[in-house]
């Protein structure tokens, strides 16, 4: 029995590795899980690729009777710590299944090992996480300026992976101090188990305004949401 979850386990993850290692698939997976954490309940209809990029995903919120809906068009980048594998809580657990499988090791090592090594080790404050996301919104308003691309109308989501770091849950989230940032329609963050919306203009959909005003959204007990939202929106 334990032999048979491991399997499937490995088999799983190595899946994943290889859809992970596809930008369309980051960008499509990393729109899923701000909008998982942030509690935005959706189907794989509501979200499309485009095309044409930028933007690079479209989220379509249910229509509501009761209020007018916009789109929200996704232009993901990726803030990646100097030592940070993309999605590296995946390949860490095939890593770790692989292992435990060819050590003929039980499923409580894996689950044992898996938590010593995925486990946060160090606290971020937001303020010294900003300092990175100003850079983050520089370099890419600086590479559309160079393409002569608008941004206006579109929703920059910023994906942070930094390797054992986490931030405590009553951290206090507020907008760049740049004029960079009202050349987008809003700004947004995602960390996971964290996310949230940092800047809005006057045009920004709906959704993403009831997002601000919830300032850091935080959820326990997601350790498996990229593996969560591949199977949600039929990936594999």
């Amino acid at each position: 029995m334990t032999e048979d979850i491991l399997d499937r386990l490995e088999k799983r993850y190595a899946a994943g590795c290889e859809l992970l290692s596809k930008q369309e698939d980051r960008e499509l997976l990393s729109v899923a899980a701000f909008l998982a954490i942030a509690g935005i309940e959706f189907e794989a209809s509501n979200l499309k690729r485009c095309q044409s990029q930028p933007p690079d995903v479209i989220f379509q919120p249910a229509v509501s009777s009761q209020r007018q809906t916009k789109n929200c068009s996704f232009e993901v980048t990726e803030l990646l710590g100097g030592d940070t594998k993309r999605n590296h809580e995946m390949w860490e657990s095939h890593k770790i299944v692989e292992y435990t499988n060819a050590q003929g090791l039980t499923f409580k090592n894996y689950v044992s090992n898996r938590n010593v090594i995925l486990k946060p080790k160090t606290a971020i404050t937001f303020a010294a996480l900003l300092d990175l996301i100003q850079k983050s919104i520089t370099a890419k308003n600086i590479k559309y300026r160079k393409r002569k691309i608008k941004t206006e109308d579109i929703d920059l989501l910023i994906n942070i992976q930094l390797k054992n770091i986490f931030m405590k849950p009553d951290e206090k989230i507020y907008s760049p101090d740049s004029p960079l940032i009202k050349e987008w329609r809003s700004i947004s963050f995602l960390m996971a188990p964290y996310c949230g919306v940092l800047y809005l203009s006057e045009y920004a959909p709906p959704v993403l305004r009831d997002l601000h005003g919830r300032g850091l959204i935080y959820v326990n007990n997601r350790p498996e949401i990229w593996d969560e939202m591949i199977e949600k929106i039929s990936l594999q």
